[in-house]
């Protein structure tokens, strides 16, 4: 039972980590018919003085607002993940934001907690990015963690103009039940062994996994939103966004179901609707080709 529950406790809050040399990302590259993309390298604190480590992109031609997508990273990845917006983003006037949560990629921290303190690290990043970028437009796209992260800011900070959530969780504790099965230990994930997992997690990571719950602050959103899930998707069912889409107060709404499974690529069709969808959130129109 004792590897059982390490295993358990691993996968909560100290999945495997994407560590990598910051150096390793280029300050600059270039897209194809619209030319080079500037990276600027970016450090700021959240409010436990951690230090967190990101990356602006920013467009050469600013929509009206200076609008920026902030990327949302899953539990075991980084800002790597959110690369991919750049060349849907900057090159129609939106600067692209990703960063690593605290306990994530190169950031200050040991545990991730699913968006209990990956939610105050948002709150900075808004902060930081108004403050010293003069950025006043606000969009998310957020994946599985990221995605739930971003129903906590969309409650909180009704300023948002939209978000994508790829796979997001309603419920933590029916998270962790498939987890437990993603993991070979299912059978041993009854109420007893969560409540010692919580003990666990509020003792090493200082949150109640009994607090983590979105579906509980989605009435107080408003925001449009694109929910994105994947039919194969085990590690998050895809029963949880359909809860989220239902439970949503807006009708601002659309789901797209994918095929795949949690990790999949998303469609380039589907990553080209969500990203129309932001930007008629934030006042544009655009075509692809």
């Amino acid at each position: 039972m004792g590897e059982i529950y390490r295993r358990a406790i691993t996968a909560l809050i100290r999945p495997k980590r994407h560590v990598y040399n910051e150096d390793d990302l280029p300050l600059s590259y270039n897209l194809d018919y619209y030319g080079e993309v500037i990276r600027t390298p970016v450090k700021f604190y959240n409010s436990r003085k951690q230090k967190i480590i990101g990356s602006l992109y920013k467009t050469q031609k600013y929509a009206r607002g200076n609008p920026c997508v902030i990327y949302l990273h899953g539990n075991s990845s980084s800002q790597y993940e959110g690369r991919f917006l750049v060349q849907l983003f900057v090159p129609i006037g939106i600067s692209v934001f990703c960063f690593d949560f605290s306990g994530s990629g190169i950031s200050d921290g040991t545990f991730v907690t699913l968006g209990y303190h990956e939610k105050k690290d948002l709150t900075s990043a808004i902060e930081y990015l108004k403050k010293n970028h003069n950025i006043h437009k606000i969009a998310l796209w957020g994946r599985s963690m990221g995605a739930a992260t971003a129903i906590y800011a969309l409650a909180e900070h009704p300023y948002i103009s939209s978000a994508v959530l790829d796979s997001p969780f309603s419920v933590l504790r029916e998270v962790i039940l498939s987890l437990g099965k993603q993991y070979h230990v299912g059978i041993f994930m009854t109420n007893s062994t969560i409540e010692k997992l919580r003990t666990a997690a509020l003792d090493l990571a200082d949150f109640d996994i009994n607090e983590v719950n979105p579906i509980c602050e989605v009435k107080n959103c408003y925001s449009p939103v694109f929910f994105i899930h994947a039919k194969n998707d085990v590690t998050i069912p895809i029963e949880q966004s359909i809860k989220l889409f239902n439970a949503y107060e807006t009708d601002l709404k659309e789901i797209k179901i994918v095929p795949g499974d949690h990790y999949s690529n998303r469609p380039p069709d589907v990553l080209q609707e969500a990203t129309k969808f932001i930007c008629e959130s934030l006042g544009l129109t655009i075509e692809f080709d």
